[in-house]
Order: C-alpha cells, then sequence, then structure tokens
C-alpha cells in the first residue's frame, strides 16, 4: 500500500500544482494552436506491474474543447497498443515526431474524446528505497502518457491505479 499511495502522491502533486509541462513549439508545426484548444481533462488508469517495470501500460480518455476544428497533436514518446477512439469512433492515428496528429476530419468545434491504451516509454519509472515513483520535469510528461505536454495548456485529471494484489 505505501508504494501505491507513493506513486499516487507524485502523480497527483505533479499534475496538481505543475500543470503539463513540455515545448510549445510542437503545436505550431501540427497545426494546432494553444489558443484553440480549452477545458482539457484526462482520465488515466495505469496498470502498475508486480515486478520492478521500467514501463507503465495504461489507458487515458482525454477531453477538450476545440474553438475551431483543426489538427491536433498530442505529446507521446511511447507506444500506443490497440485502437485509437476519436469521438467514439476507432480511427487510424499518425505517431510523427514524438506527437500523435489527430486529422482535422476527425475533429469537431466543441467538444471533442480520444481514448487510446499506451505503454510509457522504458525509462519513466524511478525505483529505489522499496518505492515506484514518476517525476515529470518539464517536457517529460509526454513519456508517461499522451498529453497536450504544453505550458500554456493547464488540465483536470482523474487517475486509477491497478496495482498487484497484496501491495502495501
Amino acid at each position: 500500500m505505501r508504494k501505491l499511495l507513493t506513486l499516487l502522491y507524485c502523480l497527483l502533486w505533479q499534475f496538481a500544482y505543475a500543470g503539463t509541462c513540455g515545448q510549445d513549439a510542437s503545436t505550431k508545426q501540427a497545426g494546432t494552436s494553444t489558443e484553440n484548444i480549452s477545458d482539457i481533462s484526462y482520465e488515466l488508469s495505469f496498470n502498475i506491474a508486480a515486478e520492478q517495470p521500467t514501463s507503465i501500460s495504461g489507458n487515458v480518455v482525454i477531453y477538450f474543447i476545440l474553438q475551431q476544428r483543426s489538427d491536433v497533436a498530442l505529446d507521446f514518446q511511447g507506444q500506443l497498443s490497440g485502437p485509437c477512439l476519436i469521438n467514439g469512433k476507432k480511427r487510424k492515428v499518425l505517431m510523427q515526431d514524438g506527437r500523435i496528429v489527430l486529422a482535422m476530419k476527425r475533429m469537431r468545434e466543441g467538444i471533442n474524446r480520444v481514448e487510446m491504451n499506451f505503454v510509457s516509454q522504458s525509462d519513466v519509472i524511478t525505483i529505489g528505497d522499496n518505492r515506484q515513483y514518476v517525476m515529470f520535469k518539464p517536457g517529460q510528461t509526454r513519456k508517461c502518457f499522451p498529453c497536450f505536454d504544453r505550458p500554456t495548456l493547464r488540465a483536470r485529471f482523474i487517475t486509477h491505479l491497478n496495482a498487484p494484489d497484496g501491495w502495501k
């Protein structure tokens, strides 16, 4: 339970006080302006392995509002596993240069919903002293899960941890 609480505390502290961090240049390259995106929320489920993992698998549901239809770039440096659901329909996405590009024709003005399964980059978890934790530095959130990893965009989070039986 101590491992679980430590991991949860680190995740929630980072999100509550630092928001998402990173480079804003990727938005211009993919055609997404940060002024065009608002009201971002994440529902995250992380699957924590019993053995000492180096990566995390999970699921993310991202809600956001677009003022105008446009391509949308999510930052992610891991791997997607399974289909991506965009506004309720299975869609193929383009992964390019550490970004997941969601085509404008799949987006709509107003509320959008994107869901995907992922596996984080292999160096995302730090292990030590009977604890496992994730530390996000500016531009590093994208190593853990698909997100808008930009300093000008803030979000709300709901986080679930699926931990092994017997964890204390």
